[in-house]
């Protein structure tokens, strides 16, 4: 029976024919009872309505992996300005759309899902205009240095100066004390002379923009180029930055995936010396720094900056590739980062900025500061002597004249840790001593090392149409978008292809998420089924996370997983980069999965069993999966394609595996065929993708370690119908009872002594028995078996066994037998009566409880 649509669906509302028509005709297949064109046409009316109730924005894109940047990409779609209440009708005409879809998914469960296209302009074009708003305030997309007359400021000439609409920017509670008054100062923008050392932080705790500033300079003084110096404006006609009569300036920054215009006047805070209260020059030689210091700290919120690290700084200033290397971790090679680092900073393709942790210490006379970012100026090895150059800008002297940092230091006694020293100089120390000292090692890579790049700008779980398939939990929510990455051209070695994922900021306190970057080995070209992960992955809080990985010469493929994870907001944007040393191309996966369902799960005490390695794998969640026919003619010879992904905290090794268990829980899985797996245990995410006939299967999840408690979610996704049912844990809705015992080896004269206990059941009954060593025994192959007992402890008829000595990692099995009402006797046996080893057996009774005794 067809649902009947509302009549004003069906009536022309906007003054958008092509949308309205769509949606009309959308209405009309749903009365047709065509539901699932009806449903794509509802969702994509929705999207293009929602579109509509936006203000236009800049149009210009990113690089897109699909075409490159059109001007006119989104021209169309915002040709005006809508109205408030145009805006309002939009919108309301988008929630009837979305309504109606909802409606059609809930009398038709098995509806086509729509794709999302990712990729797309306009999709690109609506994440980037989305993530333009940052704090309350609009950051448009860069097309070039604005003039003076379409910004609004004073024209050229006039004896009016400029000042920022959006006000001053705050300032941190030592700028408070020391301020004086906010000037324009006169010194110069620029000085060829500029040296690395000649910056100088002030008492704000943006170490690591003063690194990033630092590293820059350095540079540039070695290359001749123009890093974070370029990005001001205006320019003369050779490209270097112009004063502004108005005291406007603009900075190009790579903000949210693109690079965006931020606007400055040149007021900056002045203590009662007339020296800058923020990042400034020895000398007064240059006035860029300063400006491009403001641009950055506008977007993060002020002078009272919470601190960052120099790669995301260094990210935002240059457009140079993020990536953190943590020396503490216990993955770091020294002698391998140095051999890496040492040549491509001295081949000018990486800068580099260092950070301590709590308690740094001291390093010769030099009194390091905790948690700190000191500036790398120099990498040098002569003689096996590895030596690296670092400067530390804070209360550094200026104009002749000692901050009053560097002058409290001069009064105290030049001794160990005085700090005096490190005032005057640079920081030289042994590569060995910078490992053992610092934390972390913050790096930027020059993305023209590559000469392949894509770019997808994209949104995460809950956005729009996406909550129509997807679930959010109350407190946090899970993303996971799939790319796939097809390499092209023959490769005789190895070759670097490196993922990076960026997650935009907002500036919500409330945005905790946690990203990861999951790239997988494709094992099959045509279907581009995920296969073995190239790296394991970590999710972090920062907003950038870097893959390196290598493509290998017989390798076409390989699989991208953008993962977020955590209790930000759930319709988060983020952008995803790949660069590459061979041809490739990025899309997303062709195939859309007809059927989708999710299965909540959680790791308790009785059902977090581990790895396949534990006796105690058994436990683990496992599911029936049941997937049916297709219609004739419909179903593909090599089956359904099948994916399962198991999605949970960020801290939870998971694993997912399709087995050959014909719907029951399977005991020890090296007994039992895999189908697929995910690989190795990921954090907070496992997928595993194949074809897959018609059948029933077993399904099953675990986490790395026993015990390990946490929630998860199963998704099942198909392109044919199934069904998906938990299986009951081992003698579930049974009486059961556990024993424990010890083999103590030989008794006497080569007498083993054998454990013996006598069973008492109450009625007849169903009668079950698993015997398994108690870990870390080693394996050892044991067997069960249940007789009747005669006269004094013999026994008269054995009843029942589990077959020859097993050495399955499950034990000993006797299973689902009928006993009468009595007593019998259970005896577990090993196969060395020389071993030593504890054991548990456990019983299940369906009828009455288990009494026994040992004997």
């Amino acid at each position: 029976m067809p649902l009947t649509p509302p009549a004003q669906l069906l009536t022309v509302l906007t003054s958008s024919p092509f949308v309205q028509a769509a949606l009309n005709r959308a209405a009309q297949l749903e009365l047709a009872g065509k539901y699932d064109d009806a449903f794509r046409l509802y969702v994509t009316s929705a999207q293009s309505f929602l579109h509509l109730s936006r203000p236009p924005t800049s149009s210009a894109l990113a690089t897109s992996p699909t075409s490159p940047p059109s001007p006119s990409s989104n021209a169309n779609a915002n040709a005006a300005n809508p109205s408030p209440a145009d805006q309002a009708r939009y919108k309301a005409l988008a929630k009837r759309a979305l309504d109606r879809a909802e409606k059609i998914k809930a009398h038709k469960r098995d509806v086509r899902p729509v794709a999302r296209e990712r990729l797309g302009k306009a999709a690109q074009a609506d994440v980037l205009d989305r993530a333009g708003s940052v704090r309350g305030r609009r950051y448009a997309l860069w097309e070039g240095p604005s003039s003076t007359g379409a910004t609004g400021a004073p024209a050229a000439g006039s004896a009016g100066v400029w000042e920022d609409p959006d006000g001053l920017l705050s300032l941190s509670v030592a700028q408070h004390t020391a301020l004086a008054s906010w000037q324009r100062p006169s010194t110069p923008l620029h000085s060829p002379e500029l040296d690395p050392c000649d910056l100088v932080q002030e008492t704000i705790t943006d170490c690591s923009v003063v690194a990033a500033l630092t590293v820059c300079v350095e540079h540039n003084a070695r290359f001749g180029g123009r890093l974070a110096l370029g990005t001001l404006y205006p320019q003369d006609a050779d490209g270097w930055p112009a004063r502004s009569p108005q005291g406007r300036y603009e900075v190009r920054l790579v903000l949210n995936g693109a690079e965006r215009r931020v606007a400055v006047d040149d007021r900056l805070p002045v203590r009662g010396s007339g020296c800058l209260l923020c990042v400034s020059t020895r000398g007064s030689k240059a006035l860029w720094p300063s400006l491009v210091e403001k641009a950055y700290l506008k977007v993060m919120g002020g002078y009272d900056f919470e601190g960052s690290n120099g790669s995301i700084d260094l990210h935002a200033i240059t457009g140079w590739i993020p990536e953190h290397l943590r020396i503490v971790d216990a993955k770091f090679q020294r002698e391998r980062a140095w051999r890496r680092l040492s040549r491509a900073f001295n081949e000018g393709k990486c800068l580099m900025t260092v950070g301590t942790g709590r308690s740094p210490g001291t390093f010769g006379m030099h009194q390091l500061t905790p948690y700190h970012a000191y500036a790398v100026i120099g990498l040098s090895e002569q003689d096996h002597a590895r030596t690296v150059s670092l400067w530390n800008p804070w209360g550094r002297r200026r104009e002749g004249v000692p901050s009053d940092e560097y002058a409290a230091a001069r009064e105290r006694p030049a001794q160990e840790g005085s700090g005096l020293r490190e005032a005057e100089g640079p920081i030289r120390m042994e590569w060995d001593d910078l490992c053992g000292i610092f934390d972390s090692i913050y790096l930027n890579w020059d993305p023209g090392i590559f000469p392949h790049k894509a770019v997808v700008h994209s949104r995460g779980v809950g956005a729009f149409p996406l909550r129509l398939a997807c679930p959010v939990t109350d407190k946090s929510s899970a993303s996971n978008h799939q790319y796939n990455l097809t390499l092209s051209g023959a490769l005789s070695e190895e070759a670097d292809v490196w993922v990076l994922l960026s997650r935009h900021i907002t500036g919500r306190d409330v945005d905790q998420s946690f990203i990861a970057a999951h790239v997988f080995h494709a094992t099959e070209v045509d279907s581009l089924s995920v296969g073995r992960p190239s790296l394991e992955a970590t999710y972090t809080d920062s907003p950038h996370v870097l893959v390196r990985t290598s493509r290998f010469p017989d390798e076409s493929a390989l699989s991208i997983i953008a993962s977020r994870h955590g209790t930000g907001t759930a319709d988060a944007t983020y952008t995803l980069s790949v660069f590459s040393a061979s041809p490739f191309t990025l899309s997303e996966p062709a195939h859309v999965y007809a059927f989708s369902q999710w299965v909540d799960g959680e790791f308790t005490a009785a059902t977090a069993g581990g790895n396949a390695l534990q006796p105690t794998f058994m436990r683990n969640p496992q599911y029936a999966l049941t997937l049916k026919p297709g219609p004739t003619g419909a179903s593909s010879p090599n089956g359904a394609q099948l994916r399962l992904s198991v999605h949970g905290s960020k801290d939870l090794p998971l694993h997912v595996q399709l087995v050959w268990g014909r719907g029951e829980r399977v005991f020890d899985i090296r007994q039992t065929k895999t189908i697929k797996d995910s690989g190795t245990y990921n954090y907070g995410f496992g997928l595993c993708e194949d074809q897959v006939r018609p059948g029933t299967y077993t399904v099953i999840v675990s986490s790395f370690e026993p015990d390990t408690l946490g929630q998860y979610k199963l998704q099942i996704e198909c392109s044919q119908a199934f069904e998906i049912k938990p299986i009951p844990q081992e003698g579930a809705g049974m009486f059961s009872r556990r024993l424990q015992g010890r083999w103590s080896g030989v008794a006497s004269e080569r007498i083993p002594q054998i454990p013996r206990y006598e069973v008492t059941l109450a009625k007849p009954t169903t009668f079950t028995a698993r015997l398994q060593l108690v870990p870390p025994a080693s394996i050892t192959p044991v067997k069960l078996s249940l007789s009747i007992p005669g006269p004094h402890d013999t026994t008269q008829a054995e009843l029942a066994n589990s077959g020859s000595f097993s050495d399955s990692i499950a034990g000993a099995l006797i299973q689902n037998i009928r006993l009468d009402a009595g007593t019998y006797l259970l005896v577990p046996s090993i196969v060395s009566a020389h071993v030593k080893a504890d054991f548990i057996i456990q019983l299940y009774s369906t009828a009455c409880s288990i009494k026994s005794r040992q004997v």
